[in-house]
């Protein structure tokens, strides 16, 4: 959605910092970032990256740090108005600390070691939420997701957990507010739904796709 503002290693106006695909390390990139005060859009992706730098502008509203060696998340509470996470692939098995990020709206934690979701159920802007590939084995790591009553899509594929013949209707059962399981609809919004809530339910744009494996498009 910023691409015709991207910018690579030059430039400090940049609304959009692009450093994926660069094999960079943490202190690589903390030194690089320190240019770009200016971004509203920061990707990190496919580097060697073994903490969240330091240096991340602190307005950004999209974040993008997939494919790296993050074994913890810390460093993301800093960025309060952030709307959009990647941390997919990543070595990750605890998020908690996503919890002081209160304007997360989309999140993508693929591909990573969780076996919980604690700290996600702070976040009443949640829409969207990729667990798929993770180690999520019970449907009652699940149910703090019953307080995020804005959350529309949620995918679960690759886990444990999905194996289960009743995981399913256990998981529709738990969390109501889901109307797209696995990019696909299985149930349409609540009549009773103020518009505001409705609205929710609209797709965001994401500036890196493939590192967000939510559909773009809803399914009729």
């Amino acid at each position: 959605m910023l691409r015709r503002h991207s910018v690579g290693l030059d430039g400090a106006d940049a609304e959009f910092c692009d450093l994926s695909g660069r094999g960079l390390s943490t202190a690589q990139v903390e030194r690089t970032l320190r240019v770009f005060d200016t971004a509203v859009a920061v990707d990190l992706s496919n580097n060697e990256l073994e903490q969240v730098p330091t240096t991340i502008p602190k307005g950004i509203v999209a974040l993008d740090v997939s494919f790296n060696l993050l074994a913890s998340a810390f460093g993301v509470e800093r960025l309060k108005v952030l709307q959009e996470l990647n941390l997919g692939f990543n070595r990750l098995s605890d998020v908690s600390v996503l919890e002081y990020c209160p304007l997360l709206r989309c999140v993508n934690l693929s591909g990573n070691r969780l076996q919980a979701t604690r700290g996600l159920e702070t976040l009443v802007q949640l829409e969207r939420l990729n667990l798929s590939d993770n180690l999520i084995e019970f449907s009652d790591a699940l149910r703090a997701l019953s307080l995020n009553q804005r959350l529309t899509h949620l995918t679960l594929r690759g886990n444990p957990l999905v194996m289960k013949t009743d995981s399913r209707v256990l998981v529709l059962d738990m969390l109501p507010s889901v109307l797209f399981l696995d990019d696909k609809k299985i149930r349409a919004a609540v009549k009773c739904k103020t518009t505001e809530t409705l609205s929710s339910t609209k797709s965001l744009s994401y500036f890196r796709l493939p590192a967000f494996p939510l559909s773009e498009q809803d399914q009729q």
